[in-house]
């Protein structure tokens, strides 16, 4: 019955059903746990009087760097690679393959953060009477004189070291962690899942390059940094972008090109834009429209498309569809996430 916005609508409804989904464990019927929600979700918030009905989607974009080195001698001969070195064991470990196995998204964090700390405690053991946030200064501060940083924070960024410790520790490690109310926050509650899997996605990055510098962790190919992505990804919609919607339930395929390969009608939203960078190594592109053309919304939708003048970029796909009833206007966003092929696993129920 409130009138919220996007934002506080994901955090307040997510929670509502967690709420719903801990009475039905405690009496009995069945235990269970959401899952998708980082990933799509629609739902119908009010902005400036008006109700919108939004349909978001995260896609990924999985990119890689790979490459070999052969060495000769001065004859001519190839002079074969040295074995690659195993690493060596520390309780990090233990924390990091928990987090990997994990189904749940927060207990995954939680134990990635409890790894991160374990390696920092290994390589900068915290003092007496020092406090957390304290340690993690002087401990990353340690750790950046010996790897550059830097790509762990936005472009332009002067404070790498306050800028994890503020995204990671205060905004979700402090939250997750403790269970001393009211400055808790319960798992899977208030915090909007989105926020969570990005910063998951983050600091699984910063755990391997200190892993591998100080003991031995082998990282697998290159990587795409935040700053190229971004960039390779105006320079393709700079030259325009257009999001359509078709009734056509056609289960998309990666050969699809066109936004309706069974020929149903499509309509084009009357404004798409890219909004460029939404998150580190995540781009937007949104559209929007007034619902007043109710000929266009007659039957449920299934299949909502983003083009370049070149080609059909992503195909986000409605099984059962959506009907558009009710409200004053439609939108739809559409998050692209970089997602580097050599990179361990970052995806996680909700």
């Amino acid at each position: 019955t409130d009138a919220l916005g996007r934002e506080p609508l994901l955090a307040e409804g997510f929670e509502k059903i967690q709420k719903v989904l801990d009475i039905l464990a405690v009496k009995g019927f069945f235990c269970s746990y959401l899952t998708g929600s980082p990933r799509d979700n629609i739902c119908v918030y009010f902005a400036e009087g008006k109700s919108i009905l939004c349909c978001y989607s995260l896609m990924d974009w999985p990119m890689g760097v790979r490459f070999e080195i052969q060495q000769f001698d001065g004859s001519g001969n190839p002079v074969p690679p040295p074995a690659i070195p195993e690493p060596t064991w520390t309780p990090a470990f233990r924390y990091y393959r928990l987090s990997q196995v994990s189904n749940d998204l927060f207990e995954a964090y939680r134990n990635l953060f409890l790894s991160l700390e374990a390696l920092l405690s290994a390589i900068c053991p915290k003092e007496k009477r020092e406090g957390e946030a304290v340690w993690l200064d002087r401990s990353l501060s340690a750790v950046h004189n010996k790897i550059n940083l830097e790509q762990f924070a936005p472009q332009g960024e002067k404070n790498v070291v306050q800028y994890l410790i503020t995204s990671q520790y205060k905004n979700v490690r402090c939250r997750l962690l403790h269970a001393k109310f009211p400055n808790a926050s319960l798992p899977h509650s208030v915090m909007n899942p989105e926020d969570v899997q990005q910063a998951y996605t983050e600091l699984v990055r910063l755990w391997r390059q200190i892993a591998g510098h100080y003991f031995g962790v082998q990282n697998g190919g290159g990587v795409i940094t935040y700053a190229g992505y971004e960039g390779m990804m105006k320079s393709t919609f700079d030259k325009g972008v257009t999001i359509s919607y078709t009734t056509d339930s056609t289960p998309p395929k990666p050969s699809d090109t066109l936004v309706s390969p069974s020929g149903h009608p499509t309509f084009a939203f009357e404004s798409s834009i890219y909004n460029g960078r939404a998150k580190p190594g995540v781009v937007r592109v949104r559209a929007y429209e007034e619902t007043l053309l109710a000929a266009r919304y007659e039957n449920r939708i299934h299949r909502i498309c983003c083009s370049v003048p070149e080609a059909l970029m992503t195909i986000g796909y409605l099984d059962q569809g959506v009907l558009v009833s009710g409200v004053d206007a439609f939108e739809v966003i559409q998050d692209m996430q970089l997602k580097n092929t050599s990179e361990p696993r970052a995806e996680f129920n909700a």
